[in-house]
């Protein structure tokens, strides 16, 4: 795979501790409007609880030690928690998907990990089994980071 997440309209890097800024509520609702408008078949079932669930991913996230300075920590843990918490009845790898990428715009990055390799690390972070944070978060804190 290749590095992962690059700077595009900011020269700080992954690296610097820099406040990371989380989507709010608003925001996941104003992405899924666009979502919805843009549309594609792969796209997770967008009902009027997905914003509010979403969110509540991110405000789990943002308790977790290190990660409001640490943007590739932010979006393993965000990618992770999402696919492993089963919030939603189905969508779960495509919406981590989807918050992986808003979280990065907020935050002024882009990703070098193409579309293919992310489903590829959702579906390995889905077939991983019982509490592998350990393995897993680390693996994708790396690959975010370009490591």
């Amino acid at each position: 795979m290749s590095s992962a997440v690059t700077a595009t309209h900011s020269d700080r890097s992954l690296n610097d501790s820099v406040l990371v800024q989380f989507p709010k509520r608003e925001d996941l609702e104003q992405f899924k409007r666009l979502l919805v408008l843009y549309g594609h078949p792969y796209l997770p079932p967008l009902d009027e609880r997905w914003s509010e669930d979403m969110s509540v991913m991110v405000q789990l996230v943002q308790l977790v030690p290190g990660c409001a300075d640490d943007l590739a920590q932010a979006a393993a843990h965000l990618f992770f928690k999402i696919i492993k918490s089963h919030r939603r009845p189905d969508g779960n790898k495509r919406s981590a998907l989807c918050c992986y990428i808003l979280l990065l715009a907020l935050n002024g990055k882009t990703s070098d990990v193409t579309g293919e390799e992310l489903e590829e690390l959702a579906v390995m972070v889905a077939a991983s089994y019982g509490n592998s944070e350990g393995e897993v978060l680390p693996m994708l804190h790396d690959l975010f980071s370009g490591k």
